[in-house]
């Protein structure tokens, strides 16, 4: 089953109402979100992650047998191109895919 746009709207909103005020959540293609914490400590922002990916999973959708998990990578920005950050952060994301999906990884140089 597809997941639809409505329930992306609805991930998103949950997101958002979960978030602090210094979490930007913003849509970043088709079925991925960048979520960028302003100086937040890497493991303040794992930690967030992790919650919301547990309420992602436990979340009971209106559709019968829809079960949606989420993977994540996770970086910390250096200051190196912004190219080179979102790159090492979308191979943790696809890592994290490999290794089982429903799970965060860091990238290597966090």
């Amino acid at each position: 089953m597809r997941f639809g746009a409505k329930n992306f709207a609805a991930l998103q909103e949950g997101i958002q109402i979960m978030q602090p005020h210094h979490v930007s959540v913003y849509r970043y293609g088709g079925e991925e979100f960048a979520v960028i914490f302003q100086a937040e400590q890497m493991s303040s922002a794992l930690s967030l992650l992790e919650a919301w990916r547990t309420a992602v999973e436990k979340r009971v959708w209106r559709e019968e047998n829809l079960r949606v998990t989420f993977s994540g990578g996770l970086g910390e920005w250096h200051f190196e191109p912004l190219e080179q950050f979102v790159g090492s952060v979308d191979n943790a994301l696809y890592s994290a895919k490999q290794q089982g999906k429903n799970r965060i990884v860091r990238t290597s140089i966090s």
